[in-house]
């Protein structure tokens, strides 16, 4: 079943914030893009002019979010960074069809509770070194692909069946890493140790997987990190 629209906006909003405090960012996005979309329709204009249309729509309505929650966040609102308890995960069913969005490298989890799934939600993700930097350094998407028929993502539209076959997903969980513009830059699949998810993380976060192949950096002084907790 197909979540409102309003729903679907307002998962890409930290989960700190209260409910209202969502409805109240959420609702002038949705009155906006409603008025651009049904503006348009009224012309008899072309399925790719409208597809164009659409998708204009989506980026005013998130420049439009992202403004509004910049001014929740003077007033104290909680970002991601300032979240300690928890990944601040963005849910992939709101979040595909605006991909990218953010300022920061993107680390998609793509998961279906298998057993390894289970494993890095239980053993890596509620270690506090990782959250802090996963949420300081990433924009972090939760997706499981059994929990939609279809989804957007990057201008497609996909059944559940073509999303798994165009990531060649057959073992979960799967990790895939892209930059801030969207561009996959790395994959993995499988449970992480907790030693190489922390290696991995910061050759992406740190820009070194625009420069050296993994082999090499695992052979430079930067890419040493530590397994005592809390400690990265």
């Amino acid at each position: 079943m197909a979540q409102p629209m309003s729903r679907k906006w307002s998962l890409l909003l930290p989960q700190t914030l209260s409910r209202d405090i969502r409805r109240q960012i959420v609702a002038p996005v949705l009155v906006i893009r409603r008025v651009l979309v049904e503006h348009h329709a009224n012309f008899g204009i072309g399925r790719s002019q409208n597809h164009m249309i659409k998708k204009f729509a989506y980026i005013i309505s998130l420049s439009l979010l992202a403004i509004l929650l910049l001014a929740c966040s003077k007033r104290g609102a909680k970002t991601p960074a300032d979240i300690k308890d928890h990944v601040a995960w963005v849910d992939g069913r709101a979040a595909l069809p605006l991909f990218p969005f953010g300022t920061n490298p993107i680390y998609m989890f793509i998961n279906n509770e298998s057993r390894d799934c289970k494993k890095m939600d239980k053993r890596i993700f509620p270690r506090p070194e990782i959250i802090r930097y996963l949420n300081q350094h990433f924009t972090s998407l939760w997706v499981a692909p059994d929990s939609f028929e279809t989804i957007q993502f990057q201008e497609k539209e996909y059944t559940r069946d073509q999303f798994k076959e165009a990531f060649k997903i057959q073992n979960y969980p799967v990790h895939l890493f892209f930059n801030m513009r969207g561009e996959l830059k790395g994959v993995k699949d499988g449970y992480i140790p907790l030693g190489e998810f922390k290696t991995l993380l910061r050759y992406v976060a740190e820009g070194y997987i625009e420069k050296y192949n993994f082999e090499t950096y695992l052979n430079m002084p930067e890419s040493k990190v530590d397994t005592v907790w809390g400690e990265f």
